[in-house]
């Protein structure tokens, strides 16, 4: 008999908790919510070039922690692309200070300088 008391009480808990889940409630946030998410024409090109450094990462993170020397030259042309593209503040707000920015630039300069010039073409003068 206390066997099927409890059984019923525990679906009948299961029950109400069931309809109170499936009511609304009006809630109201104590913040304002931010309906729109707008960037300009700059911004859109910065976030398309920051989405094309997603296949350097490992490369840069291995660099950043000094666990490998070297950015492939594709990583390097993503690192120039976002320096021309980005604003600082930009570049800030998705983790790339000032100190990792300079750290990636002084890494592809160096392998700019230290990569042999190209070969010229044959048959031009």
């Amino acid at each position: 008999m206390a066997v099927k008391f409890v059984f019923l009480l525990l679906i009948l808990a299961c029950l109400s908790a069931n309809a109170a889940a499936m009511s609304d409630l009006d809630v109201q946030p104590g913040y304002e919510v931010v309906s729109k998410f707008e960037i300009s024409g700059d911004q859109v090109h910065c976030l398309n070039s920051l989405a094309e450094m997603k296949s350097c990462s490992t490369e840069m993170v291995g660099l950043l922690l000094k666990k490998q020397a070297n950015l492939g030259v594709g990583c390097c042309l993503s690192v120039s692309s976002i320096t021309e593209k980005c604003s600082p503040a930009t570049l800030t707000s998705f983790g790339f200070t000032k100190e990792v920015h300079s750290t990636l630039l002084d890494h592809c300069n160096k392998l700019a300088a230290s990569s042999p010039a190209p070969a010229p073409l044959a048959g031009s003068d």
